[in-house]
């Protein structure tokens, strides 16, 4: 036997082909089918370090209510009809306005004390949710003043009639209607923008 004869050649391996699988269209590497990199990059995902935080803290308390000390000062000079009640305040703090009768362009004032409880704030602003569409209400003063749980801030309110609105159409203040205190101290260059009936 020759030389020739005794060497054989070595099996060579060769590298899985890929191939797609026809109906499924999924790629098939070394006989395992894999439906994408999407399913590697989400698993790869599930693994991850931790930079820990801890901390306490303690929930703010602030809400604010009209002062039931002193009687809130309604002017209705302004209007063709005048009420016959006058403004109040509520067990809860809530200003209760008297039955009004508007026309178009008229307008009226209205002022109360405003405090605050749980911590020290500063008036905001004012949204009357409720009035007619186009109603515009002014903070013509108060903007900007302190409350405080001891402290209370007088406010004072203009509110005027658009120059049209549906004769006879009747209005009912929403639930989240009032004069707007916020928490903290006021910040520079505050001003309370009118409020316009939407």
């Amino acid at each position: 036997m020759s030389d020739q004869q005794l060497v054989q050649a070595a099996p060579v391996e060769k590298s899985p082909k890929k191939r797609w699988s026809g109906k499924k269209k999924l790629l098939v590497l070394g006989g395992v089918p894999f439906a994408g990199l999407g399913t590697i990059a989400a698993a790869a995902a599930v693994y991850f370090a931790l930079a820990g935080v801890t901390g306490t803290g303690t929930n703010g308390d602030f809400s604010a209510k009209f002062q039931n000390m002193y009687p809130p000062t309604l002017d209705t000079s302004g209007l063709t009809v005048q009420p016959s009640g006058s403004a109040s305040v509520d067990g809860s703090g809530k200003l209760a306005l008297p039955a009004l009768t508007v026309y178009p362009g008229e307008s009226y004032t209205i002022q109360g004390d405003v405090i605050s409880s749980g911590s020290t704030g500063y008036i905001s602003g004012v949204q009357l949710p409720g009035l007619p569409k186009n109603t515009t209400v002014t903070v013509v003063s108060g903007c900007g003043a302190t409350v405080s749980p001891t402290s209370a801030a007088q406010v004072k309110l203009q509110i005027t009639a658009p120059t049209t609105q549906t004769a006879g159409a009747s209005w009912t203040l929403a639930s989240d209607a009032g004069v707007k205190a916020s928490p903290g101290t006021k910040p520079a260059g505050l001003t309370c923008t009118p409020w316009v009936a939407p």
